[in-house]
Order: C-alpha cells, then structure tokens, then sequence
C-alpha cells in the first residue's frame, strides 16, 4: 500500500456547526486563501502552505472561552453529532484515550475518506494539527 501524507491543521472547522446552532455570538466565518502576513496558524515547516500540496485552514471568530471551544474540539468521537464533515464516530487506537492527546493515533472518515491521523501538534487552548495517512 502506498502512503500519502496529508497534513490536517484544525483551526475550529469541526466546531461551526455547533456554535452556530448554539449560539449567535459567531461574528464571522472565513474562507480565505494563504496569506502569510494575516494567517496566525503555526504551520509546521513540511506542511507549510507555501511547500504543501494541500492544507485546510478554516477560521471562524466566536465569543466563548478558549478552554470551552478547547474542550468541544477534543472530544473527537463526538464530532459526528455535530459536524457533517465527519461520516462516522471518530475511533481512537488507544482505546484507554478520552480525548485527542499529544501522539494519539486515530481513524477520521471525511469527505469520502478513511484516515488515519496522527496528532503531531497539541497545544491546549490553542492549536492541534495532525498528520494523515491513507489506510
């Protein structure tokens, strides 16, 4: 099998849904090509959009806590209920996992797709971003 290595940076994409039906605090929400003077995503240097062949980077502006937004994008499994992206119940291979962790791999059904993202990046209240590959 050969592996392609995508690069997924989640920047509050899977959390749109749920705020919109929940809350009318959202002031906006962007889709904007790479800029590199306005984007504020720490991008790892192998997935920069100037080098990468594909990125997502979704951005939307609410009025909530970092720690509440945090809390709703790390219970994974729950992403289905609220986020259509997500085609079914996310599963983590460290069954012992509750939420997303620093190394944690875990299976993502998306847009057709079946991955296998690896988190590479965890910074609570601030960032996560994964690396995929194809299974």
């Amino acid at each position: 099998m050969t592996k392609k290595k995508f690069a997924f940076i989640l920047s509050l994409f899977c959390l749109t849904a749920t705020l919109l039906a929940q809350d009318n605090s959202v002031k906006s929400i962007m889709n904007k090509k790479y800029d590199p003077t306005t984007n504020l995503v720490v991008w790892p240097d192998e997935f920069n959009p100037t080098k990468a062949k594909w990125y997502v980077y979704n951005e939307i502006e609410i009025k909530a806590k970092p720690e509440v937004v945090w809390n709703i994008l790390i219970d994974a499994k729950k992403w289905h209920t609220f986020y259509d992206g997500a085609q079914s119940p996310v599963e983590y291979l460290d069954t012992t996992a509750i939420t997303l962790k620093n190394g944690l791999t875990f299976k993502l059904h998306t847009m057709g797709l079946k991955l296998l993202p690896v988190m590479k990046e965890f910074v609570p209240n601030e960032r996560m971003a994964w690396e995929v590959l194809n299974y």
